[in-house]
């Protein structure tokens, strides 16, 4: 047996479904893991064209295996979010939700542990426009990439915010959905992680139960009878597993059943109670280890309904002239103000963002347009990232050289006939703007977001 594989660890997990000891060793010692990506399907790209020939993951339709590892930090597509760079076991929650979820519904949803927002971006992907995703983190330091990670993608019907999980407890009933990729002991990326190895034991083990029966303590209240709970971890242990499974079964929940093909290699793990788990071992299937389950709210609990306690100002007839000159809305959004900046929001969120930010900090509601100056507005990178710009505002393609010199905020040589604000686009794509000067023109790409490798 390798060295690097814990011994303990080993110990552990021999006996459990779907484990085979030898095939596991030698899929860990072979180091390399494949490499998967998961299109934005509103910034359509051609992935065979650009990455060679691609393999669909087969439990998600715009999940894609590449042939190698491409320097993605030096392709624009990346940045303009035309795809996200997401371990391929992860995408079977695309396969769930389509099974178990009715996505054309307007849908209140939280994705409990977002950063850095690979889930979240996929389940954005799939709800319905007039429906909300609460993306939360805990750790404030992985807010922004979950931030910017969603920027990125265009979510326009996102609320991001930054607050503990027992801040959802008073929300009484109140999310359709709730997915909890729980932190865990992280023995699932031993592959691709190397300090997880150095840092798993069976102290970290029982410290992560303990954590994640706290967690769900706290969320299920905030669940609507009937509703659908979404948990999953990147560990093997049985404790973070099917333990969590049994005691969610014991605490108002039932399992639901996910079809699953035979050809997927997919483990199913059932415990009592007719509770049931997927498992994802790298040795039977293109993709980390992971574990999932679904599970239901029992309906014969009493429904609460809550209502918002304030309201959120909207623009006025001169501040929505200008708004329009910048940004389409469909009839079912709103255009607010808050905290000086404009936003457009669907009416769910518009009702729903006052009761919320009573409980939860708000980092980010919605689509941010800009903020108002001088009579004037200063355009959002969020805005030119969206699929929502006016086509009256100027745009500027770029090749992929100086799209890189945009990306890395360097000086651009151009030559343009607009004057003021210009969105710049590489393949069609938004990257964010430029203001042309009489004598400059200057880079307002994020600083903290350049490219700062040569």
């Amino acid at each position: 047996m390798p060295q690097h594989l814990p011994i303990g660890f080993i110990n552990s997990i021999r006996g459990i479904t779907g484990f085979d000891e030898n095939e596991f060793v030698d899929i860990h010692a072979q180091g390399s893991a494949p490499v998967s990506i998961r299109t934005n399907p509103k910034k359509l790209l051609n992935e065979k064209e650009l990455f060679g020939d691609v393999v669909s993951v087969p439990w998600c339709s715009n999940g894609f295996y590449l042939p190698q590892r491409p320097a993605f930090i030096f392709d624009p597509h990346f940045h303009a979010g035309a795809y996200y760079v997401q371990e391929a076991s992860s995408m079977f929650l695309y396969h769930v939700l389509k099974n178990c979820v009715r996505l054309n519904d307007d849908l209140v949803v939280l994705d409990l542990c977002a950063a850095p927002g690979g889930k979240s971006t996929l389940v954005q992907s799939l709800l319905s426009k007039e429906s909300i995703l609460v993306c939360n983190e805990i750790i404030k330091s992985r807010v922004s990439v979950l931030e910017e990670n969603l920027i990125k993608w265009g979510a326009d019907n996102a609320i991001i915010t930054n607050s503990a999980p027992d801040a959802f407890k008073p929300l009484e009933a109140l999310f359709d959905l709730i997915i909890v990729d729980a932190p865990c002991s992280g023995s699932g990326m031993f592959r691709k992680d190397k300090k997880a190895i150095d840092e798993w034991s069976s102290q970290l083990v029982t410290m992560c139960c303990t954590r994640q029966k706290e967690i769900l303590e706290n969320i299920i209240p905030a669940l609507k009878p009937g509703g659908i709970l979404i948990y999953s971890t990147c560990s093997y242990s049985v404790e973070e597993n099917e333990d969590i499974l049994q005691w969610c079964l014991n605490n108002q929940m039932v399992s639901v059943d996910i079809p699953v093909e035979a050809a997927w290699n997919i483990i199913v793990s059932k415990v009592e109670k007719g509770g049931i788990g997927y498992r994802f071992f790298p040795d039977k299937l293109a993709g980390e280890g992971f574990f999932i389950t679904v599970l239901k709210k029992e309906d014969n609990l009493v429904r609460q309904k809550r209502l918002p306690l304030l309201q959120l100002p909207f623009l006025n007839k001169i501040e929505y002239s200008i708004a329009e000159n910048w940004v389409v809305k469909h009839s079912f959004e709103q255009i607010v103000n808050r905290h000086s900046q404009w936003l457009i929001m669907n009416n769910l969120m518009v009702k729903l963002l006052p009761l919320l930010q009573q409980h939860v900090y708000i980092k980010r509601a919605g689509l941010e347009i800009g903020e108002f100056s001088k009579k004037d507005l200063i355009p959002s990178h969020a805005l030119a990232l969206s699929e929502r710009v006016n086509k009256q505002v100027p745009a500027y393609e770029l090749d992929k050289d100086t799209a890189l010199d945009f990306l890395k905020r360097n000086d651009l040589k151009i030559d343009l006939n607009n004057k003021g604000w210009v969105k710049i686009n590489y393949n069609q794509l938004g990257l964010g703007w430029i203001k042309v000067l009489q004598t400059r023109i200057n880079n307002y790409y994020p600083m903290a977001w350049r490219i700062l490798k040569r």
